[in-house]
Order: structure tokens, then sequence, then C-alpha cells
């Protein structure tokens, strides 16, 4: 099975230039004005401007191809028919390098891959984190992200800032420094774009165009955690999102690629609240059943557990009103009585949705041994941090335990910030008794503490950055291992590990933001 890298050529290409214009007005035969980092021509044109981009050689590593040769040569591969290549510094290009096996050496390039780059980029997106669906549902207007993402949008705000997003996390996880730069100028030609939009939305335009820019503000979001611009600017878009989501209304996700767009971003727009600590609409009852009322099939497990992650900004902004307003408060203890009913229930009901899902996904995951050359749940020296890792029947239920556990850890902190004993508080199971053993490696509700829930976090880092969908992983596990640094920040090697980990997510698999999540101030009821 052949393999593909990418090389970049330099500024010190031995070729000719023909142009320092941008690559749409070279391909457009039009003299560019050479504004960067897009042309001034292509925007008053409302051509797609492809920038100045270094280019790029797409070159297979098959069984026996020998190494690319160093120096000026190299760079004259082209898929021209002459001897050297006809294409500028600046323009973006993809070659496939081909070795047969009676011949010596390379031979020259037989595709050129300049109009398939978007294409690329875009389907190693979709791919990598498995956001794939049909484009629309009979009666919506509401695309899913892949139907987004087709060319027949490719002039769409949309578009463009989902292709900024995809270029983004391509050029970092193959480290390709030109195409880092042309997603940040796409990021910034949409974002202008979009406030635009928005202006158009509040005079009144269709339903269709409100979800097209909820998908703008998600990419631009996700844009955010890839690069990493700035530590607050996805908290920025998650408000972004919230807000255009809570201005739709619940009944507009009640279709099922509507419905989706909602699934997609619950637990982002709850981590946003959270981060704030303020109340999000997400977890008053009428989002928790109404985009779910016309659905025929049972509503996943999963997604009920995710309806107590989305009250928990609630319980956190009233607790803080109690203990930064007392003097206000004409009756602080009933208050506070009040509040401590609010979450023994959360953490009834989500060991109740613990129990079924325990029921419906019988030996859905299960302990193995740590694989010392694959695993990353190793200490400094390399010694196995864990006596066993957990391995799942698929990512669905990897996700669902991660969250359960996440949930559990916030609870814990909720329920010694409003004065509940952790024995209180573990005799709220679900209204079972456990009576294992369990036909899952899992812990059940009541069992375990702080500790134990957020090592059980840990337990599932192997799971999560060996699977084939390990980028739609690291998404997951940034949030759930900031909550459970929290709790284990005085278990020796543990906690260190987690920072390491975090780094490595950011490193190679694309997203940022993971250097930095434990810095970000994100108080999520850390136990002390």
């Amino acid at each position: 099975m052949a393999t593909f890298s990418f090389f970049s050529s330099g500024p010190g290409d031995a070729r000719g230039r023909r142009s320092k214009g941008c690559l749409t007005c070279r391909k457009r035969k039009v003299k560019c004005d050479e504004r960067r980092p897009t042309c001034e021509r292509c925007e008053k044109g409302y051509h797609h401007c492809l920038g100045y981009d270094q280019p790029l050689i797409f070159v297979n590593k098959g069984v026996g191809v020998a190494p690319p040769p160093q120096g000026p040569r190299n760079r004259k591969l082209s898929p021209d028919t002459g001897s050297s290549g006809s294409a500028s510094d600046s323009e973006t290009s993809f070659a496939i390098i081909t070795r047969p096996s009676s011949s010596v050496g390379y031979v020259k390039p037989m595709l050129k891959l300049d109009g398939f780059k978007d294409d690329i980029v875009i389907s190693h997106l979709i791919t990598k984190l498995a956001a794939v669906g049909h484009q629309f549902s009979k009666g919506t207007d509401a695309p899913t992200l892949a139907g987004v993402l087709t060319a027949s949008n490719g002039k769409s705000v949309a578009y463009i800032a989902g292709l900024s997003l995809a270029e983004a996390f391509f050029g970092r996880i193959h480290r390709v420094q030109g195409m880092l730069d042309h997603s940040a100028a796409l990021y910034g030609r949409a974002l202008r774009s979009l406030r635009e939009d928005l202006v158009l939305l509040d005079r009144g335009a269709g339903l269709s165009r409100a979800y097209v820019n909820l998908w703008s503000t998600i990419f631009l979001g996700m844009y955010e955690m890839v690069s990493n611009c700035g530590s607050s600017n996805w908290l920025e878009h998650s408000r972004g999102v919230s807000a255009l989501t809570h201005a739709l209304g619940p009944h507009a996700f009640q279709n099922p690629s509507a419905n989706t767009i909602l699934s997609f971003n619950r637990s982002y727009m709850a981590i946003g609240h959270i981060a704030q600590r303020k109340r999000c609409f997400l977890g008053e009852p009428e989002w928790q059943t109404i985009p779910w009322a016309l659905q025929e099939t049972e509503r996943p497990i999963g997604s009920k557990i995710i309806d107590v992650l989305c009250e928990i900004p609630g319980l956190m902004a009233e607790r803080d009103m109690l203990a930064g307003r007392a003097a206000k408060v004409n009756d602080v203890e009933a208050a506070m009585e009040a509040l401590q009913d609010r979450v023994l229930d959360a953490i009834r009901r989500l060991g109740e949705y613990r129990w079924q899902w325990e029921a419906a996904y019988p030996r859905a995951s299960r302990e193995k041994l740590v694989n010392m050359a694959t695993s990353v749940s190793l200490d400094e020296h390399g010694r196995p941090l864990f006596d066993t890792v957990l391995d799942f029947d698929d990512m669905e239920r990897a996700i669902d335990v991660v969250y359960f556990n996440t949930i559990r850890l916030m609870l814990y902190g909720l329920s010694d910030d409003t004065g509940l004993s952790e024995l209180l508080m573990a005799s709220s199971g679900g209204g079972c008794l456990y009576q294992g053993p369990s036909s899952n490696a899992l812990l059940l509700p009541g069992q375990g503490t702080n500790v134990s829930n957020a090592l059980e976090i840990c337990r599932t880092v192997d799971y999560f950055m060996q699977h084939s969908r390990d980028s739609q992983g690291t998404l997951v596990l940034l949030f759930p291992l900031r909550v459970a640094y929290g709790h284990l920040r005085r278990v020796p090697l543990v906690s260190p590990w987690i920072r390491r980990i975090l780094v490595d997510l950011s490193t190679s698999k694309g997203f940022q933001i993971g250097e930095h999540i434990l810095n970000m101030g994100m108080q999520t009821t850390d136990s002390p």
C-alpha cells in the first residue's frame, strides 16, 4: 500500500518564473495587482483568490521507492512534458511521482493535482472527523457538514470558512507552512463575509441562510481550536454558535439534518457556557425534548447524557450567585437546599442513563494489557502508567463513557461546593442497586471516587488516539482530560503525563489548543 508525503519547494527553486501574481489571476491569464494575502482584482470580481502558496508536491512512497533526491534537481519535478518545471514559486501544485519496478530513479510526474487541492484537504477533514452524511433531508434547508463543503457551494461563506479549517487542519498535521498561511487568509475573508451575512439575517433572511451561517460559525470556531490564534477566540465563536442556535429555536432542529447540526455542537456550546459559568439554554426542558419529538427511533442514551452536561453551567452559575451575593438573597439556606436538590436530581438522572447504557450495550468495553510498542499510556521512563487500558466496540460507546465520567466529576465538584457529602452523592446511583459483576469493565453509578473516575478517562486515551477517527477522538478528549487533570493533580506520574498527552494531541492530531487548554482558566469545578 502506497503512502504519501508532502514536500514544499522553497525560494531557491531553479525553475523560471512567469509571474508573481496570485494563482487565480494566472489561471485566468489576467494581470494581478499582487495585493496580499488575497488580491484586490479577485475580490472585486468575486473570484476565489487562491493566494500565493508555496508549491506542494505529492510523492508516492510505495515499496521500493528511493528517497527523493536533494537539491535543485528535485524541485524540477513538474507535470509538464518539458525537462524543467513551469510552475512558479508562488503556485500550489501537487504531483504524483511513481517509480516502475523495472526502472532506476524517478520518472516524470503523471498527474497534476493543482485543481484537486481543495477536494483533498476537505476530504481529509471529513474523513478524520467522520463527519459524513446526506447532504440534505427532505423538507429542510439544513445542510450537513459534507453537504456544505461540496464544490457546488464554493462561493458560499460556509464553504470558505470550511476550507480555511480544512487547510489549517491539513497544514498543521503535515507541517505545510504555506497552507497554514493561506488558511489564515481564508479565515479573515470568511469572518468578514459572515459579519455581512449576519446583518442580512437580522433583516429577515431565510431559514436556509441561517443554517449556513451556523455552519460558518462552527467552522471558524474549529479553526481557532486548530490554529489557537488566541486562547479565548474559540470561546467567542462558541458564543456565536449558541446565539444563532438559540435564535432559530428548538423546533428548527426537528428534521434529521438540522438535528445533526444540533447534536454535533451541543457539547461544544455547553463547554463554552461552562468556561463562562453562565446558564445554558440547552439545559431548558424544551431544548431537551422538542428537537427529538418527531423522531421515529428512540433517542440515543449518549444524547441524554449530554442533557446533564448542558444543565451543569446553570448549576455552576447558581452556586456562584449564592456564594457571591449571599447578602442579597432573602433566604440563603432555602436557596442552597433547592440547589442541592437540583444537583442530586442531576446525579440521579445521570445514574439512570448509565444503567440504561449498561443494559443496552453489554460487553461493549473490555480491559486489555498495555501494548508497549504502540501505547501512549507510558510514563517518561517508558513504563506503563496503568495495569490495563480500555477498549471499546466502537467510537460512540467510548464517547458515552468518557462524557459520563466527565459529568460525574463535575457533579462531584458541585456536591462539594454545595455542602453535599460524598457518601450522600454516592448513594444517588440512579435508583438501582449494584448487582454485579458488570459485563463491561467500567465503574458503575455509585462506584469509585473522583480519582478513579478521572483515571477511567485516562485509560481511554490509547483507544481514542489509535482509532482511525483519531481526530474526532482528540476533540472528544480535550475537555475530559482538562477536567480529569483537576482531580489528579496530586497523583504522581499521571498529572505530568496528561500535560504531555495534551501537547501530543496538538502536534500529531492537528488541534493546537491542546497545548494551552490547562492554562485557559476554565473553572470546571476542579478538585482542590
